[in-house]
Parts: C-alpha cells; structure tokens; sequence
C-alpha cells in the first residue's frame, strides 16, 4: 500500500480541524447584525414586482386577448406572390427535351 500524504493523515487524525483558532461565527463580519427593516423592504419590494408582474400576465391574457391575437396573426399568416418559372428539360448530354414557351394558343390536330 502506498504511503498517505500528510494532509490526509492530517484530517484522519482530526488535526486539520483542531488547529483552527476560533471557530466560523468568530468572524467579524458573520456578527453584523442587520436591522429587521431592511429585510422588510427588500422583500416587500419583491412581493410588489412580482405582484406587478402576475397582474400584467393576468391583463394581457383575459383582457387583451384580441390585440394579442391580432399580433399573431400578422406575424404567421402572410400572402407573398411569387412568380412560377418552369424550368427547362435536360437529357445527360445536355440536349433541351422540353421547354416552356409563352404561346397565345395551343391546337391539337387530330
């Protein structure tokens, strides 16, 4: 078996967590403690734009179903005219075998 580095003796014999000095909540930092108010906006301020959020959902889609409807419709459906061209009919070799001409009348002889 291979030998264990240090660090890891070091956490199995529990010395790496009983050379701390002091503990987490000795931090400076960690004891502030905020007033309770703060807290009281910062939340209150959430509940309002949420608030405002749910009430623009609820708005737009039982009050306003017929401009957004409108709007979807002008997004999806569209007429757009594009001109046929036939193409012409090619053997291997390259050779028209058919193709389209403008003609004023067309007869069949029997």
């Amino acid at each position: 078996m291979a030998p264990m580095p240090r660090m890891m003796k070091r956490m199995r014999a529990g010395g790496a967590s009983t050379r701390r000095k002091g503990s987490f909540g000795d931090n400076a930092l960690l004891r502030v403690k905020l007033p309770a108010w703060r807290t009281r906006i910062v939340f209150g301020t959430l509940g309002l734009a949420f608030a405002a959020l749910a009430g623009k959902v609820i708005y737009l889609q039982a009050f306003s179903t017929h401009f957004l409807q409108k709007q979807g419709e002008a997004r999806y459906a569209r007429t757009i005219d594009l001109p046929a061209s036939r193409g012409k009919i090619v053997d291997r070799n390259g050779t028209v075998l058919a193709s389209s001409l403008p003609a004023r009348s067309v007869w069949a002889v029997p």
